[in-house]
């Protein structure tokens, strides 16, 4: 039983490498553990729950810590948007991912105009002028 939790340790830390995650490399050490316990001469029910322990931990540990701040966006909602209309003060109306979203800049734009969206404070988008 050692050489499976070996190679499923193996094969999640080489599919971490490839993903960057986080998660998988938990998987990881998680069969590593039960690879542990099985050398220990542990049974299949201890060396599973060492396993599904240290994985269901860590997990809450790597979602808790890689949250973004406040204020701060995820990496993946990032991009551009287009201005599709003007209110005074700052106020825009964006086409983000093909939805029109409600919007903040500091620079004064124009409709059809090109932004770069820099962050999301719940529904506004925060958008600046391309560089």
């Amino acid at each position: 039983m050692t050489i499976f939790w070996v190679v499923l340790a193996v094969a999640a830390v080489v599919a971490e490498m490839l993903t960057g995650t986080l998660y998988l490399l938990v998987v990881g050490l998680g069969a590593g553990l039960g690879a542990v316990a099985s050398g220990l001469d542990a049974g299949v029910v201890v060396q599973c729950l060492v396993a599904a322990i240290v994985v269901v931990g860590g997990s809450l540990l790597v979602s808790r810590f890689r949250k973004p701040a406040p204020g701060e966006m995820a990496p993946d909602l990032q991009g551009s948007a287009e201005v599709v209309a003007v209110a005074d003060a700052g106020k825009l109306r964006v086409r983000w991912r093909g939805t029109e979203w409600d919007a903040r800049a500091d620079d004064v734009l124009a409709p059809g105009e090109a932004v770069t969206v820099v962050r999301q404070q719940g529904n506004l988008l925060h958008v600046a002028r391309h560089a």
